[in-house]
């Protein structure tokens, strides 16, 4: 369940791109990203197929007509206050609720198209098949969890570092060393979030066995998404909230200590970045 809705909805804000142009370019393969994924899932007949194209380039213009300004003014806005060097807590603890505000966004506005495409997979057959390929994507993420503590951690951080990278610059020790502290307190996160994952997967499912129409789809692809806990699994709200709150320092702790070059980049990186989002979306 994650996988097959959330590849609608965070792969497209691409955020972590080499350069604007970069930008452009992986944007313009989204709708091949997403056609992909869901035939990995779905495995759709030609019909389906021709549907599944329709409603990912519908929901490609609503997302470039609509969400590509507010991410640009997201990021000019969090450019203007990095440049004036006055990044707090409160600041990052504020750009973080807005983050997750825009992925809200995305996820309501992507729900209806999703559920154009959903209600055609209602049937026992389909949705074993569908079973099939989420519970290997499990396993898959079962595997990567058994290998070595150490191994997990360091690679996290190295990817965690790399995006910071793409717009900062090189990272200092001192910046090094934040993310591992964040990457070591949550070193544990993540076999609870798979339990949590399987349980909202089997919920979505059974959901799905009902055969609901397409407006009761749309309406608990939300639900199941942002607030899932809330059907499955209630103790797991606060561990999303602690996460959150985590990422927030995580930002404070890198970007407050930014030096005048890293700045300088980093400004100049979310400039472009909202410049050719607004191109895009005009």
């Amino acid at each position: 369940m994650g996988r097959l809705l959330r590849l609608a909805t965070i792969a497209l804000i691409l955020f972590g791109l080499p350069a604007c142009s970069g930008f452009r370019l992986l944007y313009s393969f989204a709708d091949t990203y997403i056609i992909d994924a869901a035939e990995s899932y779905l495995d759709p007949d030609d019909a389906e197929q021709q549907h599944i194209e329709i409603k990912t380039q519908q929901f490609l213009a609503w997302h470039t007509r609509i969400m590509l300004p507010r991410y640009a003014r997201y990021l000019s806005l969090s450019a203007k206050r990095i440049e004036a060097g006055t990044v707090d807590r409160d600041w990052a603890a504020k750009r973080t609720q807005d983050a997750r505000e825009l992925l809200s966004e995305v996820v309501f506005g992507a729900a209806p198209f999703a559920a154009d495409v959903l209600v055609r997979y209602t049937s026992p057959a389909k949705i074993e098949r569908l079973s099939q390929r989420l519970d290997e994507r499990l396993a898959e993420q079962h595997e990567k969890m058994a290998s070595p503590r150490d191994e997990r951690r360091a690679q996290r951080q190295k990817r965690i570092a790399k995006n910071f990278e793409r717009f900062t610059g090189p990272l200092e020790k001192a910046q090094l060393a934040v993310i591992e502290s964040y990457v070591a307190a949550s070193a544990d996160a993540g076999r609870r979030w798979l339990e949590t994952r399987a349980k909202r997967q089997r919920a979505f499912l059974d959901f799905l066995s009902q055969q609901p129409d397409e407006a009761r789809i749309a309406t608990f692809i939300p639900q199941i998404l942002l607030h899932g806990h809330e059907i499955v699994d209630p103790e797991y709200g606060a561990i999303t909230e602690r996460r959150w709150t985590a990422i927030a320092d995580l930002i404070f702790g890198v970007l407050s200590t930014l030096d005048a070059e890293q700045r300088r980049k980093t400004v100049r990186s979310l400039r472009d970045y909202a410049a050719d989002m607004r191109k895009m979306a005009s």
